[in-house]
Formats: structure tokens, sequence, C-alpha cells
């Protein structure tokens, strides 16, 4: 495939690296991220923008932004009002005891306690000590991961909750990348760094209190030294994000780029591209060299400057304590205080970092935190639906679409474009048209997968579709969906048992389903399974063939016994034998039902009551399959072959083409004689 798509794409026999990179990523799409592509994937969040025309939506350049708010509704997930004083008095009062402890020690060195009561005291303080330690971790720790709980349910709620436009426009695994990577990213490495910058914050607070009270003029420097610190921070945390993101973009493709070539080895070495492809290797190797080298760089300015103007506020501070001292000072005190100075170049220049590191990661909790935000579908349940299931709506099966537009996405297209047809009850219904035509859209507005349009002008707030009379729009989405049965084109396995599949909500005995598969021909087959119903069908593929699966698919629409059936495509991936029956099964057991169908064979729909063919999301035609192929009622062969529908039947060739006109005229002369 990999020298195919080559061929396409370029005349000589030479393959470009990347090229080959990118036809071998076709085939890997489906394998999982590594953590450095999730990294880049969270940078190229912040950098990129949706491109028109593009498949998948980009990420929102806002995603990954960190704001004050976002620090806000981080705390808000974490704390409520009253843990939130608590942790904080208890994150204060422990370094109120280390500094008072500090300060025992110097009245037990200048002799203004005793041993015995020295002792006793630094005892109980060592002790509560170790206890509001132990509970501020504590208290963190079980706080953070329950926020983090808290963002998680939400975003299950939320995901669960959204239109198919999301999945639409976003690929599975950006999806997974923020409950794996961002929410990771909450429970392990934010935490650490956010307790650190909390706990350093309030052990400089500690710091500035004890040195104000040993000299009120230390503050003075201490303000330049903050401001300094502001200053320096705001030059280079820019610069340690950026270059962070480019050190992790540039990681990505190293990774990517050796598992490619090995997966295109054979390629590689038929056309002799090994050195290129080495170049190519060591290419990346050196670009993600020179980004490490310069963020680390970085890092190390920010240490020196951090330790440079610590250093000279620790000698400003120093010497005013020597050249301010008076006889009557507490020289303990004042040693306490200088102590407690010498120990913060160090540590400063952690927190600081830690601050940085910090603000890098809460981009995760951004981009979460989004999708709490998300928009959902229509309400599952309303107040009136109790109403209608009351009156066992629907109880007929008419479907009326009334000047339908719709749209999959707000900048984009109208896909059907004013759909007006009425499908009376127990009508059944084939809809064809050329690939992108519009068919399966139909099914979207059916089910409110996707709203119809009734915003871009004034004669479109009347559209609607209304099922026995009623407006879907008025129906809760659970009603609605419940209303109707599908069978899918590709069959549809849940995880679990046979009878999970048939019957998901546990609503029929087995009596019925027994009965049911035996209807599809499948009784004498599970009865062979080793655990029968209770057979799991996790593994699908070892238990059913897609044929075997698709007659699931058809018992679970018997069993529910709706009067709205859709098909869509449902036998396009079976073979003939197996059509046939589900063909004559569905015209058996749904004879009383409304069918729609969206026919990839059209010798499927040839015996159904009416045709609708659409083109470009337009209705050209909608009437009886042999009223479509013939010009008068009366003809022998086909004649309208300016129709479309008659275009497509003649283009299945001239045996293909009688046959189907034989089974449309059939059906059209005993709905006659019926008539």
């Amino acid at each position: 495939q990999i020298v195919g798509d080559k061929r396409k794409h370029k005349k000589s026999a030479e393959i470009d690296p990347k090229s080959v990179s990118v036809n071998v990523l076709s085939e890997a799409g489906s394998k999982e991220p590594t953590q450095a592509e999730e990294e880049e994937d969270e940078f190229e969040g912040e950098e990129r923008g949706e491109e028109k025309g593009t498949l998948f939506a980009k990420e929102d350049v806002n995603q990954g932004v960190v704001t004050f708010h976002t620090y806000k509704q981080y705390f808000k997930k974490i704390f409520n009002p009253l843990t939130l004083i608590i942790f904080f008095t208890v994150l204060g009062g422990t370094e109120a005891v280390s500094i008072i402890f500090g300060r025992v020690l110097g009245y037990w060195a200048d002799f203004t306690y005793s041993n015995t009561t020295a002792t006793i005291v630094c005892g109980v303080l060592a002790g509560v000590l170790i206890l509001t330690y132990n509970i501020k971790n504590i208290m963190w720790i079980s706080l953070g991961l329950n926020g983090s709980r808290k963002v998680h349910d939400e975003m299950i709620e939320k995901i669960v909750k959204s239109p198919t436009e999301f999945f639409d426009i976003n690929p599975v695994g950006r999806i997974l990348n923020r409950f794996t990577n961002d929410l990771g990213i909450l429970d392990r490495l934010l935490l650490q760094s956010m307790f650190d910058v909390l706990e350093g914050f309030v052990y400089f607070t500690g710091i500035f209190i004890t040195l104000w009270i040993a000299n009120p003029i230390i503050l003075a420097p201490g303000v330049i030294i903050v401001i300094l610190y502001y200053l320096v921070l705001r030059w280079t945390t820019k610069s340690v994000k950026v270059l962070r993101g480019l050190e992790l973009v540039t990681r990505s493709p190293i990774y990517s780029q050796l598992s490619l070539t090995l997966s295109g080895l054979i390629a590689v070495r038929s056309f002799r591209q090994v050195e290129n492809f080495v170049k190519s290797f060591n290419k990346l190797v050196n670009d993600n060299g020179k980004c490490g080298y310069y963020y680390w760089t970085v890092q190390r300015v920010l240490g020196f400057y951090i330790d440079y103007s610590s250093a000279i506020y620790i000698i400003a501070t120093v010497t005013i304590f020597i050249f301010m001292k008076d006889s009557g000072d507490d020289t303990s005190f004042i040693g306490l205080a200088i102590t407690l100075l010498l120990t913060t170049s160090e540590y400063l220049q952690w927190i600081l970092r830690q601050a940085v590191t910090t603000d890098m990661l809460m981009a995760s909790f951004a981009r979460a935190y989004n999708y709490t935000q998300l928009p959902s579908e229509a309400n599952a349940l309303l107040p009136t639906d109790q109403e209608y299931i009351n009156n066992k709506w629907p109880s007929k099966g008419e479907i009326v679409f009334n000047n339908v537009f719709m749209r999959y996405r707000q900048n984009t297209d109208h896909i059907i474009k004013g759909l007006d047809i009425k499908i009376a009850p127990g009508q059944k219904i084939g809809c064809v048209g050329r690939t992108g035509a519009g068919k399966s859209s139909i099914i979207q507005i059916l089910f409110r997968m996707v709203e119809i349009d009734k915003t871009s002008s004034e004669e479109l707030k009347n559209s609607s579709v209304k099922i026995d009379g009623v407006d879907t729009m008025d129906l809760g989405l659970h009603l609605l969906r419940n209303g109707i049965s599908i069978i899918p084109q590709a069959p549809v396995v849940f995880t679990g048992s046979i009878k999970r599949n048939l019957d998901p909500f546990g609503k029929h005995p087995d009596e019925e389903l027994w009965s049911v598969l035996e209807e599809v021909n499948l009784k004498s087959y599970v009865e062979k399974l080793e655990h029968k119903l209770d057979t799991d069908m996790t593994n699908a593929t070892s238990v059913f063939s897609v044929g075997q699966k698709q007659l699931i698919c058809l018992a679970r629409a018997i069993l529910r016994k709706n009067k709205i059936i859709v098909l869509d495509e449902a036998t396009a991936n079976v073979d003939f034998e197996t059509d046939n029956f589900i063909q004559k099964k569905i015209i058996e057991k749904f004879k009383d039902c409304t069918i729609f169908t969206i026919a990839h064979r059209l010798s499927t729909v040839a015996h159904y009551d009416k045709v609708l063919v659409l083109d470009k999301g337009r209705k050209v035609e909608f009437d009886a399959p042999y009223k479509l192929l013939v010009k008068n009622v009366n003809d022998t062969e086909i004649t309208n072959t300016e129709g479309v529908f008659a275009s497509m039947v003649l283009h299945t060739g001239p045996k293909n083409s009688r046959h189907i006109f034989n089974i449309c005229k059939q059906k059209y002369l005993e709905s006659q004689i019926t008539v």
C-alpha cells in the first residue's frame, strides 16, 4: 500500500521519508498515543485553530489558556468555604508552630527557660507540628483527589449528553487524552506542584512576618525583592512554557518516526531509503535536543537570577541587622530571623520553579474544565412525556416532514434542503440516492441526533418533523428514540451477554427471547453454546459472524414491537442468502409497521410502497417505484429514462433492471387490486 500511494503522488522511484511516514501512519492510526504525543497535543491545542473543510475541528485556542478564572474554578472543585478555612488554618498553623519552635529553642539557648520546661514545651510543639503536618498533607491529597473525581464525573456526564456534532469534530484520541493525560496530571503532578506553591507562600509569609517583628525596616528591601521576582517570572515564564511545548512537539515525531519506519521497513529497504531515513531520524533527534537544551538553559537562567536576587536581599537584610542593632534587641530572635533568611535562597528557587510548573500544568485543568461546560442535547425527559406514554405513542406510525432543512454544524452548508414528504401509517418507504445525497441524514433527523434548522430564516420557524401528529421537538429524547427501532448497516453488539443484547433493559422473560431467536433462525445455534443466553458477546467475532450479529439486531427490533422501523442499509454487509432472509422476515414481522429503508441494493426497495429519491439533499422524486420507471402505467418496460430512479435501475444492467422492473410492476398491480 505504501508503494501504491507513492506511485500516485510521485513519478520518480524515490520515496520521501516524511511521505512514507504519513502513509504508514494512516495504517497505524488506531495505535494508542504515547505520553509525548499526549503532551504535544496539549501544547498544540493552544496554538492551532479550526481550518475550513477539515473533518475534525482543530482544538479551540482558548481551551488551554490559564487565567485567574481557571484557578478560581480549580479551588471551587477542591474546596467548599469550610474546608478552605480549615485547610489554610492548618497550613498557617503548621508554619506558626515551626517558627514558635525555633523561638523556644532561642529562649532555651539564652537560659530563659529551664531544661525541663524547654524540653516539655519543645516536645509538645514537635507533637503538634507532626500532627498538623500530617493533617495538611492528608487534607490536600483527599480534597485534591475528590476535586479531580468531580471534574471526571462532570466530564463523563457532559460527554454522554453531548450532541453528535461533538463526536464528529473531535477524534477519539483527543477525548481519551482528556481522561488519561489531563486527569492524570490533575491526580498527580498538579497536586504536588500546587501544594509546594501554597506551602511556600505560607512559609515566606511567616518569614516576612518574623523579619518585620525583628526590624520593620527589613520590609523595604523585601518589597523591592518581591517586585524583582515578579519581573523575573514575567520575563521567563512565557519562554519556559513555549520552549517546553517545543520540546514536547519535537519529541513526539522521534517515537512516531521510529515506529512508522519499523512498520514500513520492507518498503524502506526495497527502495534503498535506509540512509534517508537515518538522516531524517537524526534530524528529529537533533531538533529535539536543541529545544531541550534551550529549555534547560532558560531554567538555569531563571535559577541564576533568583539566586542572585536572593543573595542581594540576604546581604542587605543582614547589613541592616548589623548596623541597626541596639543593645536592647533580642539577639536570639534576630538570630532566628537571620537563620530563616539564609534558608530562603535555595527554597525560593524551588518554589518559583514550581509556580511556573503549576501554571503550565493548570492548562490540563483548563482543558478538562472546558469539557465540563460542553453543550448538551435536548432534555432526555419532559413533563409531558408521561401523557404520550399513557396514550401508547406512537400508535400509528405516520411521519410528516414539513419544509425540513438540516446541517451538521453552524458553519457548514445544509445537507437536507426543503424536505417535504408525508409517510402514511404502515407504508414501506425506500430512500435511494448517490453518495452524499443525504439519505442517512434523514435518520439523524428522525432520532434528533442532529436538530433541524429553524433559525436561519423566518420561513424555517414553522419547519417540523411530526410523528402521529406530534412534533418531535415536543418530546423527550428517551421517549422519541425508544419509539423507533433501527437495524443499522454495521450491526451493533453491546458488551455483555446475548440476553443483554436482545433485551438491554430486562423487560422481557426468557421465553420471549427464545421465541424471537427461533424466528431469526438462531435458536438452535444459541442452544449449542455452553452458556446459552448468558454467553458473553464482548468478543463477538468469536461467537457470531457478521450476518448472525445482524440477525441479533433484527431480533432486537422484533422484540421491541415499535410502529416505526428504520433500516440503514441493514443488509449491505451480509451475504445474499442472509439478505433475502432478513427482507422476508421484515415483510412478515413488520407488515403493519411503517418502514423507512436506506437502500443499498435497488432490488431491496422494488416491492416497497414508495421510493424517495434524493439528490444533494433535495427531494427529486417520491412515488411508487413502478410509476417512477414508466411514463404510462401500461408500459411493459422502463420508459421514463429521464427519471433519476429509472436511470439508477438501468445502470444495474439489462438483466437486473428487468428483474427490478418486474418486481415493481407486480407490487403496483397488487396495490391497485387492493385499492
